[in-house]
């Protein structure tokens, strides 16, 4: 079932990018509310 490294490799890699994403995302959210506090 697991004998195709490319689908492993592939699905490791979009985890990682999900991962990625998901701490890219809350860095912004937390710059932009600090942004409103700062302004409120």
């Amino acid at each position: 079932m697991a004998r195709d490294p490319l689908l492993v490799i592939s699905h490791f890699t979009n985890i990682e990018e999900l991962t990625n994403f998901s701490v890219y995302e809350g860095e912004i959210r937390s710059a932009t509310t600090g942004i409103w506090a700062t302004s409120a």
